[in-house]
């Protein structure tokens, strides 16, 4: 089981997208897209 959200920051004008996956570990992923 894990845990995925949509995250995202916004810095100035420029909006960066992150997918947040939280293992049963407890590890963190997380990976970005700058195409949105």
């Amino acid at each position: 089981m894990r845990d995925v959200k949509a995250r995202a920051w916004c810095k100035e004008e420029q909006c960066y997208y992150a997918w947040e996956i939280i293992l049963a570990d407890g590890f963190e992923i997380y990976w970005f897209d700058e195409d949105f």
